[in-house]
């Protein structure tokens, strides 16, 4: 396999991780802490007895997603490869992390 086929795929997986766990939050964290306000956001907001600490996960993947984005243009440009998809991609990867 060479640098390049492993910079996609590495890429790709980050990607899915992204989408999947946004999806998630969208469809099973939030409606489950704005069943019943304020009681259902103990469970959310920074008590002793959180469930889920989200940052705890949102912090290492994000930059991950960026950068694996960059490593694979990056990669992607070095080859000679200059595929607009890819191109587009990673730009948008690296511009939704500046942006947050």
């Amino acid at each position: 396999m060479t640098l390049y086929t492993t910079a996609l795929w590495f890429y790709s997986v980050t990607v899915s991780l992204v989408f999947g766990a946004g999806i998630y939050e969208i469809f099973v964290v939030h409606p489950a802490w704005s069943r019943k306000p304020p009681e259902s956001l103990v469970g959310f907001v920074g008590s002793p007895v959180s469930r889920m600490n989200l940052p705890a996960f949102w912090v290492p993947v994000t930059p991950l997603y960026a950068l694996s984005g960059l490593g694979a243009l990056a990669v992607a440009l070095w080859a000679g490869s200059r595929e607009v998809p890819l191109i587009l991609s990673a730009v948008c990867a690296a511009s939704a992390v500046a942006w947050t």
